[in-house]
């Protein structure tokens, strides 16, 4: 089934090359039959880049953060508003002047070695995060956090050294996912070749030069979520065996496409060329930004990818071509 595409393009160019990759988007055309959400199915990326970690706290490159946001969950999580959303916390509150937050956990939460959630995984997460000892990409982006402090099992307070009002945004980094804090207590060298996460997925095979596979996390707290049953992230040696495999069926997503394969592909009438949207995340200076390429208007966003349809590769023409581009995986994936 070949998807239709749309020639309306918007284009809101992002500045500032330091910007840390949270998301990106593969858009799905509007009115398709991608706007009802199904559960079951198989979906097959693929990319170039090989994972330099499983541990979403030392993550670096996209596909570590795709890993991460498989297996892993964080606090929050930045909407297309540009606002942050619960996630692992269920809500949040500050004092006057913004020097301490209180966050409290959602109580269904369990990591996949059955473990509860709780506020001592948090302390010990973002205590790592601080430590310049783990190397963590977050740990100049979070905020002035002076202390983090377990109140009670479920509930957390961020103490800052300044007024910090988008310490909620800073959080939904995507090197700040919890981690249980027995493994870091334990042996945290575990995080770089397993999983530990709550997230929607698990880790079924981790091959960092063939493939990564998941499945399924039955135990995930959202109802109803992930509606993919497995999902598969190929890794190619080059891009040219990457386009062979979309061709060839091997794979239903390219999430990086590049001039001189976008202009092989634009004439295969198997594959959909479909422009993207994704997420920056700058740092403790407090702005967040959005740059995005749609073909379809803002109240259809949350309707992408629900369901593997069809077999389709991502492209960027004017932005930044040599980056990107995979779906706001909390939508298609979860």
């Amino acid at each position: 089934m070949k998807l239709p595409t749309s020639t309306r393009r918007r284009f809101l160019q992002l500045s500032g090359a330091s910007a840390l990759a949270l998301a990106a988007g593969l858009p799905g055309p509007g009115g398709s039959a991608l706007a009802q959400a199904t559960s079951g199915g198989a979906l097959k990326m693929s990319v170039t880049i090989r994972p330099y970690t499983l541990n979403p706290l030392k993550g670096i490159g996209t596909t570590d953060y795709i890993v991460s946001e498989m297996l892993y969950e964080g606090l929050t999580k930045i909407t297309r508003d540009l606002t942050a959303e619960p996630r692992l916390a269920e809500s949040w509150t500050a004092n006057e002047d913004s020097t301490e937050f209180t966050f409290k956990l959602r109580p269904d939460v369990t990591f996949k070695n059955g473990d509860p959630l709780t506020a001592a995984d948090v302390v010990a997460t973002f205590e790592a995060i601080l430590d310049p000892e783990t190397a963590s990409p977050a740990r100049f982006v979070i905020g002035p956090i002076e202390s983090v402090t377990a109140v009670d099992d479920l509930t957390v307070r961020f103490d800052l050294r300044a007024p910090y009002v988008d310490l909620p945004l800073a959080v939904a980094h995507n090197n700040a996912r919890i981690v249980p804090a027995s493994v870091l207590e334990n042996d945290p060298a575990l995080l770089d070749t397993e999983d530990h996460g709550s997230g929607p997925f698990s880790l079924v095979r981790y091959d960092p030069s063939q493939i990564i596979q998941f499945e399924r996390n039955p135990d995930y707290f959202l109802e109803g979520r992930p509606y993919l049953d497995t999902v598969d992230l190929v890794l190619y040696p080059d891009p040219v065996a990457e386009v062979g495999g979309l061709l060839n069926g091997a794979t239903d997503i390219m999430l990086t496409v590049s001039p001189p394969q976008y202009r092989q592909l634009e004439t295969e009438e198997s594959v959909t060329l479909l422009p993207g949207v994704w997420h920056a995340f700058w740092g403790e200076g407090g702005d967040v930004l959005i740059g995005e390429v749609s073909t379809v208007n803002d109240d259809e966003t949350d309707n992408w990818f629900r369901e593997p349809i069809g077999r389709f590769a991502a492209i960027e023409e004017d932005v930044a071509p040599t980056h990107l581009l995979v779906s706001d995986y909390a939508t298609w994936l979860k």
